[in-house]
């Protein structure tokens, strides 16, 4: 399934959800309320956060993100209250050999 880049669209910003894998933004807000917004924080979705997709499923109903050294994966709809601004640097923070092999992505 092809991806539609959103760090090379041009755009300022916009939902995590639309990430490619090997990707990196940095996230700006929280559009969650209740339990769900609690638990985005706990988890490490924290405005100023550097974060990069490792990995989509089949149909891009779920995706894997690299967050503060820690592998997450949320569903579509969760995703998308997340919003992001493409990282400066596109390479992103180098990622741990564990994390590569089960996500059977490239080393950068």
């Amino acid at each position: 399934m092809k991806c539609d880049s959103y760090c090379n669209s041009g755009r300022e910003s916009g939902y995590l959800n639309e990430m490619c894998p090997g990707e990196t933004a940095v996230i700006l807000s929280l559009n969650a309320k209740g339990g769900i917004r609690r638990r985005l924080i706990d988890l490490g979705f924290i405005s100023g956060t550097n974060i990069r997709c490792v990995l989509t499923g089949r149909h891009r109903e779920s995706s894997a993100y690299l967050v503060r050294n820690t592998l997450i994966a949320l569903r579509k709809e969760d995703a998308s209250l997340i919003r992001i601004r493409p990282a400066a640097d596109h390479s992103g923070e180098r990622l741990d050999e564990t994390v590569c092999k089960a996500a059977e992505c490239e080393k950068p």
